[in-house]
């Protein structure tokens, strides 16, 4: 641990006082130092609490529990009789000095701990110990650990306390290692959420992110990701390969396979999947059913309503109860700006549906498959916007036919042998004696 870094973290508290958590008189980052292997030990500088304390360390990337946070508190105020305490608290040590394992004699690398730093300072005791730090060593740098063997030459106290879990202080220099931590981290909210009655199969191809919450009896499958401050209720399913990001689901919710949720609301007893997509301000109420291959995005879609395959709700409101046929879309987009489309309570739309906004369709209307709408339907009503149908007697026969005598001139023209162009005879030129001459 360099004295630039902690001198920073101090000057920071010091110009920056806002900054400083009332709430939280310790503010704490951690890094890993790697000694010679085997047990594992947070080193920690305990000083009788003066008026002010403060937690440095060198790294915030760290798993770290909250737990031991606590623990180091309760520790750090010692009894008098250190002898006495130490008897009856085993997982505090005394220390003597903090070495870099480049720097460490033979006799200090078989030392099987490592140093943590984390570090519980009185200041007023420290700041003597700092201003004594001299670059002594070969990169020619202040080190904070130096300051643990000042103070005790100066006969102050210090001690290490041992961390339950070694995992708790595992820190990131590395890709890898930040890998490490974050499959840790994630597997123990894993185990916090089934603990709490969630059900996870294989949680270790689940991601779950910390502020995440899922109620009790709700299945978790394979390969789902719930991200940023998405809220399961209870008694849902989120099947295998889903990515929720900011969702609010609630009780008795089904997520089909492989959906995609940004930003979104599903309702008691909704469901959408496989193969859904809501995006941001997409809001499914209670008994909607969206399906496979439909992408909803600012829309609602009102209690009981169904979007059942291949559809595209933008800018939309869908009544209660109300159809959408398989193909519809609402045409929300006139490349400048974005229009509403509005269906009412009980509308059944018929398949490949274009409704150009701004549109509204009435309560109970009918729209034929295949229309193109572009003016409002009255409730009850029935539109449609197609070309009209016109039926020809025979002409399918009749092309048919002719489709059959191009493909056998085309054969024959195709096998026949092809004849030699003649060659056109060069005209002969023949001398005429005049008649006057050949009399002569």
């Amino acid at each position: 641990m360099k004295l630039d870094v902690f001198g920073s973290y101090l000057q920071s508290q010091a110009t920056h006082p806002e900054n400083a958590r009332e709430s939280h008189p310790l503010s704490i980052a951690i890094s890993r130092e790697t000694g010679a292997g085997g047990r594992t030990i947070a080193e920690l500088v305990c000083q009788k609490l003066a008026a002010s304390e403060k937690t440095p360390g060198a790294n915030p990337w760290a798993v770290f529990d909250s737990r031991l946070a606590k623990q180091v508190l309760e520790d750090h105020k010692l009894p008098s009789n250190l002898e006495q305490f130490m008897t009856e608290d085993a997982r505090l040590l005394p220390v003597e000095a903090i070495v870099e394992e480049k720097a460490a004699t033979p006799e200090q690398r078989s030392i099987r701990e490592v140093n943590s730093s984390i570090y519980c300072f009185t200041l007023e005791k420290l700041w003597p110990a700092l201003a004594a730090l001299r670059p002594n060593n070969a990169h020619r740098e202040l080190y904070l650990t130096d300051a643990i063997a000042l103070l005790r030459q100066r006969n102050e106290r210090v001690l290490a306390q041992v961390a339950g879990d070694a995992e708790e202080i595992l820190g990131c220099n590395t890709r890898a290692s930040l890998a490490d931590v974050d499959r840790i981290l994630r597997a123990r909210k894993a185990a916090e959420l089934m603990e709490a009655g969630a059900t996870i199969y294989l949680p270790e191809t689940v991601v779950i992110d910390p502020d995440v919450t899922v109620g009790p009896d709700t299945v978790i499958e394979p390969g789902v990701q719930l991200l940023g401050e998405t809220r399961v209720g209870g008694r849902c399913v989120i099947q295998t390969g889903s990515v929720l990001h900011d969702v609010r689901v609630d009780d008795d919710v089904t997520v089909g396979a492989h959906c995609v949720a940004t930003a979104s609301r599903l309702h008691a007893k909704s469901s959408i999947g496989p193969f859904s997509r809501l995006r941001p301000g997409a809001d499914i109420r209670s008994g909607a059913h969206i399906g496979n291959f439909v992408e909803v995005k600012k829309s609602v879609v009102h209690e009981g309503a169904k979007a059942m395959h291949l559809t595209y709700l933008g800018d939309a409101s869908v009544g209660r109860g109300s159809n959408i046929g398989a193909g519809t879309i609402t045409c929300n987009y006139d490349g400048v700006a974005k229009y509403q489309t509005s269906i009412g309570e009980r509308v059944f739309i018929g398949s490949d549906t274009a409704l150009v906004a701004p549109i509204r369709v009435g309560n109970g209307a009918y729209v034929a498959a295949g229309s193109t709408l572009t003016e409002n339907v009255p409730a009850e009503a029935l539109a449609v916007a197609r070309g009209r149908q016109v039926n020809k007697p025979g002409w399918a026969r009749k092309r048919r036919l002719e489709v059959m005598r191009e493909e056998k001139t085309r054969a024959r023209s195709k096998h026949e042998p092809r004849r030699k162009a003649k060659t056109p005879r060069a005209k002969t030129k023949r001398r005429v004696r005049s008649r006057s001459r050949r009399q002569r």
